[in-house]
């Protein structure tokens, strides 16, 4: 009917995600060539408005108490059914979860302490 499904679902392999994540971790730098504006990602990761007592930027969700127009210190992305991307900026970090059930593990903390004990 002419019309696009654009509510959700990004198909894509562990890998793909860990690019994704290490994209934004350089900035938008890939192998020496900036594929995305700098300042795209980060306004992307910056606190943009609170929803549902959660912080986010454009795109990612901030895993970090902010104040407004600061960038995030970590950002995730979460999706259908229990899959993440932490990225840890400070640590170099990029954690990925896939899966299709969330489990009785609260991810978003489980990332936060995995990154801080790394």
């Amino acid at each position: 009917d002419g019309r696009e499904k654009s509510f959700c679902c990004f198909n894509a392999k562990l890998r793909d995600f860990a690019k994704i994540g290490r994209l934004c971790l350089k900035n938008g730098t890939w192998q020496d060539n900036q594929i995305v504006s700098a300042d795209w990602i980060k306004a992307s990761t910056t606190f943009q408005k609170e929803h549902k007592n959660r912080l986010y930027g454009l795109h990612w969700w901030l895993d970090t108490p902010l104040q407004s127009h600061e960038q995030a210190v970590n950002f995730l992305a979460l999706g259908y059914k229990g899959q993440y991307l932490y990225v840890c900026p400070k640590k170099q970090l990029i954690l990925i979860r896939i899966g299709n059930q969330y489990g009785n593990i609260a991810w978003q903390q489980k990332f936060k302490q995995l990154c801080h004990e790394f």
